[in-house]
């Protein structure tokens, strides 16, 4: 039995930055970085016949072998047990994205806005196939096997995702902090109509101990306290590909015409077109505290979160199986 695997792969990266240190464009930062790879597999596998023996026994229980053989060894030949399996599949994958950032204090107020776009796309195709029921032995080429190979479902798949995105930050004299997110994303998971996501978040800071009444009335060992909130929504994607297509399967075989077997399709999930991003909304309230010198730092959180538009396969348990579908809702 031997197992050859071959691979190949290859990765490049490049990225660029632009970050001028004087004159009108002073505080802006521009990167634009691309990164791409592919890979290759190929996997032969031989799997050889064997003999199998039959030893004699001995003892009241008959548990004991002797080192004699009785009648001939039986030879495992055909099917699973002997073949020869040839396989291969490749990938590639792409990815790029642009950010613009600038940065700018003005007196007591401190800014930093970011904008940026991305896109990343993959692909992948295998296929596979295996000679069995040799012919000749101890031969690990295709003609000691049944001429006709027997093919695997080859597999293909690809995938695609674009995001805008945007992030504000404004302090004013380093006691109130106003920041912001948004994202505009699409994947290729959902059908059209309900391929795009909105993603807001808005926050909010404020350093209590930096106010003149606190600074008159809390309490000496009280050396920094801020309060904060945020609330925003985030997205997910990570679903299955092509649950809102329709695929079906070939069946060998499927039904009798003539009093010949020939091939039928049938449908391998039931699609739903209104799957969509499932989306996390979250709100969030708390304190930082620090303490006796700085020697002690406490921190509070209370927080809650909401999921809706999740995604559940549970929906199958409502068709018999003699439906012959999956369904995607």
């Amino acid at each position: 039995m031997y197992n050859d695997r071959q691979s190949k792969a290859y990765g490049l990266n490049a990225s660029l930055v632009y970050a001028p240190n004087k004159g009108l464009f002073k505080g802006l930062s521009m990167r634009l970085q691309a990164a791409t790879n592919a890979s290759a597999n190929k996997t032969d596998e031989y799997r050889p016949q064997f003999e199998v023996y039959n030893f004699a026994r001995t003892g009241s229980n008959l548990l004991m072998y002797r080192d004699s053989v009785i009648g001939n060894p039986i030879i495992i030949n055909g099917g699973d047990n002997s073949r020869l399996s040839l396989s291969q599949d490749q990938g590639q994958s792409f990815r790029m994205f642009l950010t613009l950032t600038y940065s700018r204090s003005i007196g007591r107020h401190d800014f930093n806005i970011m904008a940026g776009g991305e896109e990343s796309r993959s692909k992948s195709a295998g296929i596979g196939y295996y000679y069995s029921n040799q012919q000749i032995a101890d031969q690990p080429y295709f003609w000691a096997f049944n001429p006709l190979p027997t093919a695997n479902t080859p597999s293909v798949t690809r995938s695609g995702k674009r995001s805008f995105f945007g992030n504000f930050n404004y302090t004013y004299a380093g006691k109130y902090t106003l920041e912001g997110t948004a994202r505009l994303d699409a994947s290729s998971n959902f059908a059209v109509p309900k391929m795009w996501g909105v993603f807001p978040r808005v926050g909010a800071s404020w350093v209590v101990s930096s106010e003149p009444f606190f600074k008159n009335h809390a309490p000496s060992f009280i050396n920094y306290a801020r309060l904060r909130a945020n609330i925003g929504i985030t997205g997910e994607d990570r679903i299955n590909a092509n649950l809102w297509r329709e695929r079906y399967k070939i069946n060998v075989g499927s039904y009798l015409f003539n009093e010949q077997n020939l091939a039928g399709l049938r449908p391998e999930i039931y699609p739903n077109p209104n799957i969509t991003w499932e989306k996390n909304r979250t709100f969030n309230f708390g304190a930082d505290l620090t303490l006796f010198n700085n020697h002690l730092t406490v921190g509070f959180e209370a927080f809650t979160t909401k999921n809706y538009d999740v995604f559940d396969k549970g929906n199958d348990q409502n068709f018999p199986m003699y439906a012959g579908f999956m369904a995607r809702w």
